[in-house]
């Protein structure tokens, strides 16, 4: 009986969903591909990615040996799955009026992986936000803002996976600089 490896495992990870493994034993036995990843599934020497679950997916391939051959020990090869972030949201510009900024922007693509669930808006300084819930959404309105400041604006296109990067910061440079007369009492 004489021994036998395994050599040669190749895997790889998102936007690819599936992909052939590939491994050969000295013996030129066939070789078995397993998992117990949650992040990966394999049917055969076909590995499929996960759309939904994040996280290690290690491939185990083993040539079990026969009459000739003794089993061949295991070979595993382990990488992160990571869902991908949606990408980010573009054009963003601002309406002002009183002490709230409309914000407007471009929807990025939508990603199979990642389908984005809405959007966040932040101003700068003070952290004001406002976020929207649909992917169709291309305003929001940040309200509460101070008379005199001036705000940056960004943008955010949030997924169940993770948020975008910002968007480019929109600076609102005539923001706020002068009280709405609206908002003075008559006395």
């Amino acid at each position: 009986i004489r021994d036998s490896s395994v050599t040669g495992v190749q895997t790889c990870a998102l936007p690819i969903s599936a992909i052939t493994l590939t491994a050969t034993a000295t013996s030129e036995l066939l070789v078995e591909f397993g998992t117990e990843s949650t992040a990966c599934a394999i049917a055969g020497d076909t590995l499929t990615i996960s759309t939904s679950v994040a996280g290690p997916c290690e491939v185990v391939a083993s040539q079990p040996g026969n009459g000739t051959y003794a089993p061949a020990a295991p070979v595993s090869r382990t990488f992160q799955v990571t869902a991908p972030t949606p990408e980010i949201p573009t054009d963003v510009w601002v309406t002002l009026s009183g002490n709230s900024a409309e914000v407007h922007w471009t929807n990025p693509p939508n990603n199979e992986f990642a389908p984005i669930t809405g959007y966040l808006v932040t101003a700068s300084p003070g952290g004001r936000t406002c976020s929207t819930d649909s992917y169709m959404s291309t305003t929001c309105t940040v309200d509460g803002l101070g008379y005199g400041t001036t705000y940056s604006f960004t943008v955010v296109a949030r997924s169940d996976y993770g948020d975008s990067d910002p968007s480019a910061l929109h600076d609102a440079a005539q923001s706020m600089a002068m009280q709405d007369i609206s908002d003075r009492k008559s006395t």
